[in-house]
């Protein structure tokens, strides 16, 4: 399904997501789904996000509420039509960035699990991928990889990736405003430093 199309959001300030707790509620793939959807479309009614993630609307409801309880998103009333209301559902802020403590123990387990979620998803992505007649593995066009490298990478290596990465990501946020019919694509990376020296 294509998602409605909306305006360009100015860029508004990041919404740092510290709390463990809030961190662990995101350990839900569905959960994610809904963050990762309002996101990247900007505010959705819960039929929309019913219609997207093809979820019934009382089960998007339930986790919803849970996210708002949490700040992780806000319910807001509109008027679609005369005299009709409607509920939509937007992030308190973009990009949403979870903050990583290392020196807290209830961090880095809440992190370990919305991490584990992530890779279910991409994994869920990938299948479907797979069987996707859209998908291209080759070429300036190629929407469908997966790839595990290892290297020994310099202070200067790692800035790079580092940099090109951060540009990824800018690209990916930055399209998804675009209200051009462009097609849907998921990416998911982990970048991890290998046996102690």
């Amino acid at each position: 399904m294509r998602m409605p199309r909306k305006h360009k959001q100015p860029p508004g300030p990041a919404f740092v997501i510290k709390d463990a707790r809030q961190i662990r509620l995101l350990g839900s793939p569905l959960r994610q789904a809904l963050i990762d959807t309002i996101v990247s479309s900007g505010p959705c009614s819960v039929g929309t996000l019913s219609q997207v993630l093809g979820r019934p609307m009382d089960r998007l409801y339930y986790h919803l509420r849970v996210l708002e309880k949490a700040g992780l998103v806000i319910a807001r009333n509109v008027r679609p039509g005369v005299g009709r209301r409607d509920t939509e559902f937007d992030v308190p802020g973009r990009p949403m960035r979870l903050q990583y403590d290392l020196r807290n123990t209830a961090n880095k387990r809440a992190l370990s699990e919305v991490v584990r979620s992530i890779w279910r998803a991409a994994q869920a992505d990938f299948a479907r991928g797979l069987d996707n007649p859209r998908a291209v593995a080759s070429g300036s066009g190629r929407n469908l990889w997966a790839a595990r490298e290892q290297g020994r990478l310099s202070a200067r290596d790692l800035a790079a990736v580092n940099q090109h990465l951060q540009d990824i990501l800018r690209i990916i946020r930055d399209a998804r405003d675009s209200s051009a019919p462009n097609r849907l694509l998921h990416f998911t990376f982990s970048l991890s430093p290998g046996e102690p020296e």
